[in-house]
């Protein structure tokens, strides 16, 4: 995965989807967490950022999404365990193309670090813990936004 640490600074690169259903939005946390985030992960080397959301939607929720178009790119700063993250996020618009998501809660565990997984909707996104804050806002103002994305390989 790409990350990377020079004295008390990380660097991370991180993939997210925006994955919808019925007026909600599919976010996680971890166990004990304080904020929902979008579901994905950190790319890996020589992986563009939509084979990143297809491998962690598989990983993650045993799912295969169609990544459609780039929505966001967020540059991140925070402190996180005495730590200063800077942390470059590339947000997609994605959709279910093969397997079932539950629409209760449900939990999932990678790597020894358990998830909860919840949908939110749009509503109550002002009254949740969401991070990046830029997606505190409707679904259609979410999804209209197109950002220009090349891969070159």
């Amino acid at each position: 995965m790409i990350n990377f640490q020079q004295d008390n600074k990380k660097f991370n690169y991180r993939i997210s989807g925006i994955l919808h259903r019925e007026g909600k939005i599919l976010f996680h946390k971890y166990v004990g967490g304080k904020s929902w985030m979008l579901p994905g992960g950190r790319a890996e080397f020589l992986e563009d950022s939509k084979e990143t959301l297809k491998r962690e939607f598989q990983e993650e929720l045993d799912c295969t999404v169609e990544v459609k178009s780039l929505k966001y790119v967020v540059e991140n700063f925070f402190v996180y365990n005495q730590l200063d993250y800077h942390e470059l996020e590339f947000i997609h618009h994605v959709e279910l193309q093969d397997g079932t998501i539950p629409s209760d809660d449900f939990e999932v565990e990678e790597f020894g670090v358990t998830y909860i997984f919840k949908w939110i909707s749009i509503e109550d996104l002002k009254i949740e813990s969401i991070k990046p804050t830029c997606l505190v806002q409707s679904l259609d103002d979410l999804l209209a936004t197109d950002i220009h994305h090349f891969i070159h390989k």
